[in-house]
């Protein structure tokens, strides 16, 4: 009896893609995050804000339509 080689690779392509939706899925968050940086850029976080003139905005999507208020805390490295 001989084996064939493609379908050896179709059964282990199967076996690698249901191990990776098991166990490796990402999680999903109910609040999706979005910079906008405005030009010119520098490395110094307190020079995105002065005053009136802000350089940094965060804008804030609630994406779970059963809970509509959440609390968020934002860390920034």
């Amino acid at each position: 009896m001989k084996s064939h080689p493609y379908i050896f690779r179709i059964v282990i392509f199967f076996v690698f893609s249901l191990v990776c939706r098991l166990g490796l899925a990402q999680a999903t968050y109910p609040v999706q995050v979005f910079t906008h940086l405005i030009p010119p850029y520098t490395p110094h976080v307190t020079e995105y804000y002065s005053g009136g003139r802000e350089k940094l905005r965060v804008t804030l999507v609630n994406t779970d339509m059963q809970e509509p208020l959440l609390n968020v805390y934002l860390k920034m490295k």
